[in-house]
């Protein structure tokens, strides 16, 4: 690890939030910051060289999006991972845009199995043309196209459980004394080969 360079405007250092969400467009060597009301892009020096508001002059939401995370596609259309409210519950869908942050289009995820159906994704990565979606609480990993179809899902707190019960004699093991409720995903990273990397924060730990 090394040190780059500062986010930067011609102004000075640019504000980016205190935990934004960073997305690389790697088609374009580009930096995407997303805070909570805006989309900040990076040139490969760390210039900002454009900025998507989120929200209108009163502070709402522009056309109704409630993003949580956003990825970048290979022809630098955006994809916009939102949250919507009906009746209770909280259903995810997508949204492209242009590189202005233009709607161009929306679809909801489809194809999932019964057991993942209202499947509510909190963070999302692209990789070779695949989504991949993670819902952090429950520590599932599901993969679907750029068009929401399901592809594949990874269930990730049973395999931890499973791990953990096989190496309960080892009782000084840091997870051993987490409680199943607390067992969640921090955030997670997809690496070249499909491997998911995540974190859990009650035990000061990364996995993969």
């Amino acid at each position: 690890v090394s040190y780059l360079y500062k986010l930067s405007t011609f102004t000075g250092t640019a504000p980016v939030g205190q935990w934004p969400k960073l997305r690389i467009d790697r088609t374009n060597s580009e930096i995407y910051a997303l805070s909570g009301d805006e989309i900040k892009v990076f040139d490969k020096n760390g210039m900002e060289i454009y900025q998507i508001p989120l929200v209108d002059d009163e502070g709402q939401a522009k056309e109704q999006l409630f993003i949580s995370d956003a990825a970048v596609k290979k022809n630098g259309d955006i994809l916009y991972l939102t949250q919507s409210y009906d009746k209770g519950k909280v259903l995810s869908s997508l949204v492209v845009a242009n590189f202005r942050g233009e709607v161009l289009s929306r679809f909801e995820l489809k194809n999932f199995p019964p057991d993942l159906s209202g499947f509510q994704a909190e963070r999302m990565l692209n990789l070779d043309g695949l989504l991949y979606l993670a819902n952090l609480s429950e520590m599932r990993v599901a993969v679907i196209d750029e068009e929401g179809s399901f592809q594949r899902a990874y269930e990730i707190k049973p395999l931890l459980l499973k791990k953990r019960n096989e190496e309960s004699s080892r009782s000084r093991r840091r997870n051993a004394s987490i409680p199943d409720e607390d067992l969640e995903m921090g955030d997670f990273a997809v690496d070249k080969a499909g491997n998911i990397v995540f974190t859990i924060p009650a035990a000061g730990r990364k996995m993969m």
